[in-house]
Formats: structure tokens, C-alpha cells, sequence
């Protein structure tokens, strides 16, 4: 499973401050870290992610944490508004299907 470190490289991604495969600058890791850590538990207390903050993340829960946390930080890296809304609307809208309860439906009874 994923590390709070591969996190932070695919919010980088998402901001388009590194491109795949390239390596982060110690600077722009320390500044998303800071707002990561802070982001992920005010997800975890709005019930929308329910592991261990400290440890591994679910490979289903890695692109919609990038996405909410890159909304964060693209303005600090000069993104517009619009764009850092727009990623993070995207993230929220995914973390909530992944926590919603299965649908399952029920075939309508006859009585006699």
C-alpha cells in the first residue's frame, strides 16, 4: 500500500510542480506535508477516511486525498482558484462514493 510519501509526490503531480517520476524539492514537500497532515485529519474526523492517518493509505483512497490536498496547496504554488477548487470538489466527490453504503436493491414482494 501507498506512503505518506507517495502521497505528497502525486499531489505534486496534481499541482503540476513535478511531473511523474521527477523529485520533489525539499521545500515544496515540507510545505504540502504541513497542510497534508492537518487536511487528513479533518478528513478522518468528517468520517470520510477511516484508516490510520500515520500509516499506509488504500490504494482507492490515493488519487481523492491528491486531489483534495493539491486544491489546498495550488494556490501556494500559483494555480488559480477555479483549478485548486475544481481538484478538490473532485477529490470530495470520490471520497464520498467510496464511503457510501452499497446499493442493494429489493425485489418487490407479492403477498397472498
Amino acid at each position: 500500500m501507498p506512503n505518506r510519501l507517495e502521497l505528497r509526490l502525486m499531489i505534486g503531480e496534481e499541482v503540476g510542480i513535478v511531473a511523474p517520476g521527477e523529485v520533489m524539492s525539499a521545500d515544496d514537500s515540507d510545505y504540502i506535508k504541513r497542510r497534508e497532515e492537518s487536511k487528513l485529519a479533518e478528513l478522518y474526523e468528517a468520517g470520510l477516511i477511516s484508516f490510520d492517518q500515520d500509516g499506509d493509505i488504500p490504494e482507492a483512497y490515493m488519487l481523492p486525498i491528491a486531489k483534495i490536498i493539491a486544491g489546498e496547496v495550488a494556490p501556494g504554488f500559483g494555480s488559480d482558484i477555479a483549478t485548486a477548487k475544481a481538484l478538490a470538489s473532485e477529490g470530495l466527490a470520490t471520497l464520498r462514493k467510496l464511503k457510501a453504503p452499497p446499493y442493494f436493491p429489493t425485489a418487490p414482494a407479492t403477498y397472498y
